[in-house]
């Protein structure tokens, strides 16, 4: 709450500190008068004078993150973001790897030219791959990873279903990744009593 500040002079300098709406000076001194001067500063100037640290003001000499203000109380969530990933139609073959990633195209037997390069440093923790089969086929266990750099892979699921609808998720993922790394889907075929037809995969990673 701001109030009046009065201030009783005894000598040639006052220096008021604080935030007031306004205050009063009253002389307390003997004939003659005395001589004195008076100059009004800033709150800001007056912190800068000290050493003091000024006002946080958000976006201005304090940073936000993802636009939202790190002034007040509680926590301050941050949030990952997704990549994508898809394959065009295609029906798979027997004891074959095949490699997506984010083009518009077919499954192909060639690793390293299906890239999803990451945008920044993180931790990729969820994968969910979609995948739906015009013919169901058998239920073969059929093997898909994430596989990093051309070097590492890491299963996301292994699905073993006689159903044109196969969801191969895994949301227990804690794989490393920074700037300029790359990833792509490896699925291993089994080989099947009957083949699944038609079939063509969408989903997504998660990184944070």
């Amino acid at each position: 709450m701001r109030k009046l500040i009065t201030v009783f002079i005894l000598s040639s300098a006052v220096t008021c500190f604080g935030q007031v709406d306004s205050f009063r000076i009253i002389i307390k001194r003997a004939s003659p008068p005395p001589l004195f001067s008076m100059s009004w500063k800033s709150a800001a100037q007056l912190r800068t004078e000290a050493g003091l640290q000024q006002n946080l003001v958000s976006g201005t000499n304090i940073k936000t993150v993802n636009g939202s203000s790190l002034l007040g109380s509680g926590d301050l969530l941050t949030t990952g973001y997704t990549l994508s990933v898809q394959a065009l139609t295609s029906s798979p073959t027997d004891a074959q790897t095949i490699y997506f990633g984010q083009l518009p195209k077919a499954p192909t037997t060639t690793a390293n030219i299906s890239k999803v390069y990451i945008r920044k440093a993180g931790t990729i923790k969820i994968a969910q791959v979609y995948c739906y089969s015009g013919t169901a086929g058998t239920n073969e266990a059929w093997v898909m990873s994430i596989r990093l750099n051309n070097t590492t892979d890491t299963q996301i699921a292994s699905v073993a279903a006689a159903a044109s609808e196969r969801i191969f998720n895994n949301s227990s993922l804690n794989i490393a990744v920074v700037a300029g790394d790359y990833i792509e889907i490896k699925c291993v075929n089994p080989t099947w009593a009957t083949n699944p037809l038609t079939t063509i995969f969408g989903g997504y990673i998660y990184i944070e």
